[in-house]
């Protein structure tokens, strides 16, 4: 039981060490763009600023989110509906090394809806404003010095739940 709090605390120190010796130091800016995938289509990119680089052995970011989805299907009737959201952003990541950094995020704000349902009974429309809310899980792979992948996962109203695309930090 020893060997492993002690196997524990030493990947534990070098986890905190590597991430005090990385990039994303106060003043640093990431831009996020992606595709989005399920439920429907969409594209969104983000900005995140790093206002604080000495939260335990992460950063924490400020910024903004701005996307649109697009769904559609066909059942016994056809629908479709687009959502369109800008929203203030805040995440908490952890670089893991130079090049990976995971992050946890939360935004909220206006988000706007309208979809159109065709059925027998004839074509219905609505539109109208929302409070668009979520949170995502992710990671950044930077393969190219400042600029590599990036990925996220979680729910944010009405916007797609997987989202895959580039970042670029500078």
């Amino acid at each position: 039981m020893k060997r492993f709090f002690t196997v524990i605390a030493a990947l534990a120190t070098c986890l905190s060490v590597s991430a005090i010796e990385l990039p994303n130091e106060k003043g640093v800016m990431t831009a996020n763009g992606h595709v989005g995938l399920m439920p429907g289509i969409g594209l969104n990119g983000s900005l995140d600023y790093t206002l604080m680089d000495d939260m335990g052995p992460g950063h924490f970011t400020v910024g903004g989110f701005l996307g649109f989805n697009g769904s559609s299907s066909v059942a016994s009737y056809n629908s479709s509906a687009f959502t369109f959201a800008v929203l203030p952003r805040v995440t908490y990541g952890v670089n893991f090394t130079t090049d990976f950094e995971a992050h946890v995020g939360a935004m909220a704000g206006p988000g706007f809806y309208s979809s159109k349902t065709r059925a027998e009974a004839g074509v219905k429309k609505e539109s109208y404003v929302q409070m668009s809310c979520g949170f995502v899980v992710g990671a950044k792979y930077f393969m190219f010095g400042d600029m590599g992948l990036s990925a996220e996962l979680g729910y944010i109203t009405d916007m797609s739940y997987l989202n895959l695309g580039v970042t670029y930090r500078f």
